[in-house]
């Protein structure tokens, strides 16, 4: 599979997976945060996803310390890093798989998803 169709698909099915996730009320910051975090993925490669995984860490992080009184704005802040470090859990998984370097390292779940997405037999 081309890598940026693997992008695609994880970015889908995760926007899929948190707009089941995320209906209540008090969600809808970290549900729009969380979507934001998954489309800034598209279109970027494995050192482009370093970088914006870094940034997205560094900003969340300050975010705890700095946006107490805006809870909104640190759950939108936490959703877009958590999932860019999602898409880069699967990525890793398979970049580890192939023997290469990964961004992170990949669990067990990043590994399901990913032989999910490229159609690997035996798992579901």
């Amino acid at each position: 599979m081309e890598f940026n169709k693997f992008i695609e698909k994880i970015v889908e099915l995760g926007i899929e997976a948190c707009k089941r996730d995320y209906k209540r009320a008090n969600q809808k910051a970290i549900l729009k945060g969380s979507i934001a975090g998954f489309k800034a993925c598209l279109g970027k490669n494995t050192q482009e996803l370093t970088e914006l995984l870094e940034n997205a860490r560094e900003k969340s992080n300050k975010s705890y310390m700095e946006d107490r009184d805006n809870i909104d704005k640190h759950w939108f802040i936490r959703g877009f890093n958590l999932e860019i470090e999602w898409v880069c859990n699967v990525v890793s998984a398979s970049l580890y798989n192939q023997g290469l370097s990964t961004i992170i390292n990949p669990t067990a779940r990043g590994m399901m998803t990913a032989g999910k997405i490229l159609g690997i037999k035996g798992i579901k």
